[in-house]
């Protein structure tokens, strides 16, 4: 269903006027769709004791993944999965709009692309351009065109990359506060990343 469930009598003022904001002004496609976020590197939420009604800043503990690592081979599969659901094909692929999936469940943007928010083409973008400037003899930023043409950060110049990344936010990223919602870096390691489409079927106000 996408209302949540009536719990108030029908001549109740609160739900008499929920009634009326359901059914005399219906959602329009110009409205935002529902954030929704596919996280790696993240093993459960434990929201014991979690009321955001006494408390809205406490959502609950998370649990990382022990054996999650943004590797090269990581870095590469979160691009491929960035670019299918922004363009809605599988990467190498020439048809577009391919997935029936992702044209239903996306929502699409003012440019006509699947609306998407992934920080790893500017991360990756970024840690070129610092590359460039510092020299490839230097070893801070090897730039591993072996598994991707557009280049993938090594482990052990990880945490390198990323401290420069967020001390010197890149030009093109229009909206810095995406990147901090959609990738966890410690100061020593990136713990989970995740990225962000808009739903096309579900908003803010929709329950499943």
């Amino acid at each position: 269903t996408k209302t949540a469930e009536q719990f108030l009598a029908d001549d109740h003022p609160l739900q008499y006027s929920i009634t009326i904001l359901n059914e005399e002004f219906p959602s329009s496609a110009e409205d935002p769709g529902l954030r929704t976020f596919f996280a790696w590197g993240i093993d459960t939420l434990d929201q014991g004791g979690v009321n955001q009604l006494m408390d809205d800043e406490n959502v609950g503990d998370v649990r990382f993944k022990e054996d999650f690592t943004f590797s090269p081979q990581c870095q590469k599969k979160l691009v491929d999965a960035c670019d299918m659901l922004q363009f809605g094909y599988m990467p190498g692929s020439q048809v577009p709009d391919a997935n029936p999936l992702i044209r239903e469940l996306v929502k699409r943007n003012e440019d006509g692309f699947f609306s998407t928010k992934c920080f790893l083409h500017s991360f990756h973008k970024h840690a070129e351009t610092m590359h460039n400037v510092t020299g490839s003899t230097s070893g801070l930023l090897d730039i591993d065109r072996s598994i991707s043409s557009n280049g993938t950060v090594s482990l052990a110049n990880m945490r390198t990359a990323m401290d420069a990344y967020f001390e010197d936010p890149p030009q093109q990223v229009e909206d810095w506060a995406m990147v901090l919602e959609n990738v966890g870096f410690d100061g020593r390691e990136v713990k989970w990343v995740s990225l962000e489409i808009e739903c096309a079927t579900l908003d803010q106000w929709s329950t499943l």
